[in-house]
């Protein structure tokens, strides 16, 4: 299948992939909204705290579609963007909310960001599946367990010993 994610480690935000100020993460901490226990804890200690997986456009990309999804408290509030321009704030409701949105940065660095705003108290939140995509329009989920860089390079390999590139060769 056609890559389109161009984030990585999708499923992990405990790696180091994404930048954290003021947020601990716990990987594989809940079930996700596929039903597999890949959904990750992030606690936000106070206001103006951040998690952020980005990535540095070489060329312009145009408009880019951006997912990810989002479960916590009801009631509580969290930002997320693309990782420069707020986008949108999320009233929680204590289910899984996917939250999507478009952006056109250019050649300037994109991605997706969640944080505390000046004022907020610490709180819990679930995240899985983030997605940032070229493109006016949703695509299927990608998920990326590494870098974006190294997904696309083992699905262009061909094994010339063995073509069916098994570990009997």
């Amino acid at each position: 299948t056609d890559n389109t994610n161009l984030l990585g480690y999708t499923e992990n935000f405990a790696d180091a992939y994404w930048s954290k100020s003021g947020v601990t993460v716990t990987a594989n901490d809940t079930t996700a909204p596929n039903g597999t226990l890949t959904a990750d804890k992030v606690v936000f200690s106070g206001a103006n705290n951040l998690i952020q997986g980005s990535y540095s456009a070489v060329t312009s990309l145009g408009n880019c579609y951006h997912s990810i999804w989002v479960k916590g408290t009801s009631g509580e509030t969290i930002r997320i963007n693309d990782g420069y321009v707020s986008v949108t704030t999320l009233t929680l409701n204590g289910s899984w909310q996917q939250v999507e949105f478009y952006t056109n940065r250019g050649t300037q660095p994109q991605g997706i960001a969640i944080d505390t705003y000046s004022g907020a108290t610490a709180r819990t939140i679930w995240l899985w599946g983030a997605q940032v995509s070229v493109g006016n329009s949703p695509v299927t989920y990608q998920p990326i367990a590494t870098t974006q860089q190294s997904y696309i390079s083992n699905q262009f390999k061909y094994n010339l010993v063995n073509p069916v590139d098994s570990d009997a060769a």
